[in-house]
């Protein structure tokens, strides 16, 4: 059964064993997507939490040699589960600083950590980075916002600390993400509310929670404001 939130829960056939090979497809945007997890139980354990992310994807794919879209998960061997956990553990390792940049505990667990409410840190955390592989199978994480800010994680290698520069881009793109989403859910309560908001009453209302860099980009706050009151006496 999958929520609206994208929670889920699933039945195992109990003479299935583990380790278990997940995945979740469909399409975004007009882009498939297929994402991958993978997770064991131990003896007696009855019940987990599985999340299946673009980490856990990039993470398996490392450990599979392979991108999502040529994996058949209905075709392909389980990856090792000792070598998902290794790289796994470098992953989490690697972005200690950045889950605290986010706001979520260094030892976060991205196959097992509870993700809560949109706009929670554990929700926005694959809004402001994004994971990849790149052509040596090793995971990739990005500022979503600026892609030039990034991280290779080789497993082989020592796990070394995020560059600064990354840390203060991905904390100015957190910053904007959670500006978006204050902007958007004061606009909506105005017209839930039967308000059909001018230029005064925008600015009243949701200047205080935009920064002067807006977005990470130094882009005017002003300008967007009068965009959305634009926006708003163009049409119903």
């Amino acid at each position: 059964a999958i929520n609206a939130d994208g929670s889920y829960t699933l039945r195992i056939d109990s003479q299935w064993r583990p380790p278990f090979l997940m995945y979740a497809e469909g399409w975004v945007n007009n882009k498939h997507l297929r994402l991958l997890s993978c997770f064991d139980l131990e003896p007696g354990e009855l019940e987990t939490n599985v999340n299946t992310t673009p980490a856990t994807t990039a993470i398996v794919e490392s450990a599979m040699g392979a991108t999502a879209e040529e994996i058949d998960p209905l075709a392909v061997p389980i990856p090792p589960i000792d070598t998902v956990e290794q790289i796994q553990a470098h992953v989490e390792g690697t972005l200690r600083e950045l889950f605290e940049v986010i706001g979520l505990p260094p030892d976060f667990n991205l196959f097992a950590g509870v993700i809560d409410e949109v706009g929670s840190p554990s929700d926005q955390i694959f809004d402001a980075l994004s994971f990849d592989t790149d052509d040596n199978n090793h995971v990739v994480v990005a500022d979503a916002n600026d892609g030039s800010q990034q991280v290779v994680v080789d497993p082989n290698d020592p796990i070394e600390d995020v560059p600064q520069a990354m840390l203060d881009s991905v904390s100015g793109t957190n910053d904007a993400l959670t500006q978006i989403r204050n902007i958007m859910e004061g606009y909506f309560e105005m017209y839930q509310g039967g308000l059909r908001p001018g230029l005064d009453e925008l600015n009243s209302a949701l200047r205080p929670n935009l920064a002067a860099g807006f977005l990470n980009s130094g882009y005017g706050v002003e300008d967007f404001i009068t965009i959305l009151a634009d926006s708003d006496n163009s049409g119903p």
